[in-house]
């Protein structure tokens, strides 16, 4: 079982603040920041700019502290197995399929996030409807909440209680997953260089005026540093989320995929809001969803073992055997037993029929 990533921790609703910076002044920030990298000859060399310029490199450090450890609401696991109790790491676990038919613009089916700003927000995201509810996005918010997976979307009662809002749109008919990618992370180490950079040069010019030389070399120094973000940033690939971090045989993600997807399961409070699995951990193909001769889509009866996604009873059983195999793959790890050939597996055994090895004495 491959490694996820995750660079993001959550908060209790409780604690939950909001962002230290709106969008307006994190865009005007950029502005003035990049121009100060890419003209330091002008800008760097006046001491009294310096303070300034170190204020909002420290208010860009923030917003990033927030985006990736205050943003995400913790909304614990509803989800345990019988005999051994939740999941590894407390997670959630969800069944459902990946976009809908003959929808468009906003709610499309989408596997996105293959985006190469390595310090954007590079996380890759699919939205998937949870069975067996409504597998189209025109019924009313509350028949989505209301099947066995419903409270996965449902207004939770902690983050309401704090008085953040839930969106009316159609965000809280599925569930958004995301695979975390570097981007913000990357930003955040590079940010935190400038700074030190930036109090020592403003140290110097300060205590030092007339150690010309290395000022001069400060500045160089400076000037290189901000080609290489901006070439980071607008030319160079990062490394964004990727699917296949948590499972080698996913291979290309797509509308009609049924999932199983296990993760943190969170508020999102950089928007207004829905829940979300957010960072994914765990995600495995089970099954396509049956096209009807009209077009629209219909929950299988039967997948593998058996098992079915049209009715309550049968996705109860389906999380039961898929979901649950995560603590085997969990009690494998912890007991050392991955260096077993047998246990050497990406899909569970019952799916692809690993054995072990014949042993020849």
């Amino acid at each position: 079982m491959n490694q996820y990533r995750k660079y993001t921790t959550c908060v209790k609703a409780k604690d939950f603040t909001p962002s230290p910076l709106s969008s307006a002044a994190v865009a005007a920030t950029w502005v003035i920041l990049i121009a100060a990298l890419v003209s330091p000859l002008e800008l760097l060399a006046i001491t009294w700019y310096l303070p300034i310029l170190i204020g909002l490199v420290i208010g860009l450090i923030a917003g990033c502290n927030w985006y990736l450890h205050g943003r995400l609401i913790c909304l614990g696991s509803q989800f345990t197995c019988t005999g051994t109790g939740p999941l590894p790491d407390n997670q959630e676990c969800v069944i459902g399929v990946i976009g809908a038919p003959g929808h468009v613009g906003l709610f499309r089916p989408r596997i996105s996030g293959l985006n190469y700003s390595k310090w954007g927000d590079d996380d890759s995201t699919m939205d998937i409807l949870l069975a067996p509810g409504p597998i189209n996005y025109e019924a009313d918010k509350t028949d989505y909440w209301s099947q066995v997976q419903g409270y996965l979307l449902a207004e939770n009662s902690d983050v309401v209680g704090v008085g953040l809002p839930y969106t009316d749109g159609g965000e809280v008919k599925y569930l958004h997953c995301e695979f975390e990618g570097s981007g913000i992370a990357d930003l955040l180490a590079f940010l935190i260089t400038i700074l030190v950079f930036l109090t020592a040069l403003l140290l110097i010019l300060t205590l030092a005026p007339a150690a010309t030389g290395l000022i001069a070399i400060l500045i160089i120094f400076a000037s290189l540093l901000g080609l290489m973000g901006l070439i980071n940033t607008f030319v160079l690939p990062g490394d964004p989320g990727d699917p296949t971090d948590v499972g080698v045989s996913l291979g290309t993600l797509q509308a009609g995929d049924i999932v199983m997807v296990s993760g943190d399961w969170i508020y999102d409070g950089g928007h207004s809001g829905w829940n979300e699995i957010h960072a994914v951990h765990n995600c495995q193909k089970i099954a396509q969803v049956t096209t009807n001769p009209d077009g629209t889509w219909s929950w299988p009866p039967d997948i593998v073992g058996g098992l079915g996604l049209d009715t309550g009873d049968h996705v109860t059983a389906a999380r039961a055997f898929w979901c649950c195999m995560l603590q085997g793959v969990g009690g494998a790890v912890q007991g050392g037993s991955t260096t077993d050939p047998g246990n050497n597996w990406v899909i569970h055994p019952v799916v692809d029929g690993c054995k072990k090895p014949v042993v020849i004495v």
